[in-house]
């Protein structure tokens, strides 16, 4: 086992892209495995390289693991608009169809990503209450209620749909 590189040297290597790159980024991988128990000689998911502020300036933006083409990104912010317009519909659906205890617990579980326990705590009502608010329950060998059955009718009255 050699010495761990310095990120200074681990960024030179890098950059030249030579046959040495490979062999020291191989031995970094190594040496980093063998420190973490989680990682996977087979699987470079696990290998990491620490670069300097430097070495990560050397990079263009297309070399960024995330990197988003121009047409990716339009398209991403078309969905993004898609999304939030329907956002704004559904909020308009909740306000009209639901009852007001219904619309608190669909918020609170939809939108501010809450659990039913949560919920339950926040209301004063036991998690069972709001799971029936969300889904319904069984009365006569019957479904009765239920925020998202009514949502689910009501949207598809409305010809909301997603994706769109």
């Amino acid at each position: 086992m050699g010495l761990l590189l310095s990120a200074e040297r681990q960024a030179e290597l890098f950059a030249t892209g030579s046959p040495a790159h490979f062999s020291a980024l191989e031995e970094i991988a190594e040496i980093q495995e063998e420190r973490d128990t989680r990682s996977s000689r087979s699987n470079p998911d696990f290998w990491e390289v620490t670069l300097s502020d430097a070495g990560w300036r050397r990079f263009t933006t297309q070399d960024y693991p995330y990197y988003e083409c121009d047409e990716d990104l339009e398209d991403r912010h078309a969905r993004d608009e898609k999304a939030q317009a329907m956002r704004r519909e559904l909020e308009m659906v909740i306000a009209e169809v639901l009852t007001d205890r219904q619309r608190v617990v669909v918020e609170l579980y939809f939108f501010e990503a809450m659990n039913q326990c949560q919920i339950g705590k926040e209301l004063g009502i036991s998690q069972q209450v709001v799971s029936e608010h969300l889904y319904g329950k069984q009365r006569d060998e019957k479904a009765v209620g239920g925020a998202l059955k009514k949502l689910r009718k009501m949207c598809a009255a409305r010809g909301i749909s997603w994706p769109p």
